[in-house]
């Protein structure tokens, strides 16, 4: 999956959606966030990832046209206000 806007930029999700890795927009190149665990709820999948900038919740989900919808939180650990963005991706891969 791969979102084309900037900020969160692309997305593997593996071992039968179970498992994602993800990549944010960083200066000219992408930086790695890892991999976590995809939980399933409804129709809907949640993950989250905790470094030493921010934790990010994200909800994934699946739209009609084809495309996903992710909407984040971001808790900084500084003294940053807490964010949320939502993105949306193309599929190059399978949820």
């Amino acid at each position: 999956w791969v979102n084309a806007a900037g900020g969160l930029a692309k997305l593997k999700i593996s071992n039968n959606s179970t498992k994602m890795f993800a990549w944010a927009s960083c200066g000219s190149g992408y930086c790695d966030w890892g991999s976590t665990t995809l939980i399933k709820s409804g129709t809907k999948y949640k993950a989250s990832y905790n470094d030493n900038v921010a934790k990010r919740y994200l909800i994934l989900a699946k739209m009609g046209n084809g495309k996903l919808k992710v909407e984040a939180t971001y808790i900084y650990k500084d003294n940053r206000p807490t964010k949320k963005f939502t993105y949306y991706f193309k599929k190059s891969g399978s949820i």
